[in-house]
């Protein structure tokens, strides 16, 4: 009997789990609801995703090879450009599922 409760109240807190990590989600989408906010650094992220996705390379606004950031942030720009997707529609999903994950 003890097991069953236990695996119940496990269940039961996964699912918790579940509904709270889905709330943070959707709140980083409700606060992201007018777009994300663009700042000097972000134009060179979004540039550099625009760059990869056309296959110029890793190219920032300047057109000069971007070597002071790290190029995931644009790789997520990219594929969701390859996929029709706009680059502002691109950060949101990402900071949603960060948001998610955070709480995972």
């Amino acid at each position: 009997m003890t097991r069953l409760v236990s695996r119940v109240s496990a269940l039961r807190d996964a699912q918790m789990l579940r509904v709270v990590a889905a709330a943070s989600a959707l709140l980083g989408v409700v606060a992201n609801r007018r777009g994300i906010g663009i700042s000097w650094d972000s134009t060179d992220y979004v540039s550099v995703g625009l760059s990869m996705s056309a296959g110029r390379g890793v190219l920032d606004v300047t057109g000069q090879p971007m070597v002071i950031r790290p190029p995931g942030l644009s790789a997520f720009v990219a594929i969701g450009d390859r996929l029709g997707v706009s680059p502002s529609l691109s950060l949101v999903v990402v900071n949603a599922v960060s948001m998610m994950v955070v709480v995972w």
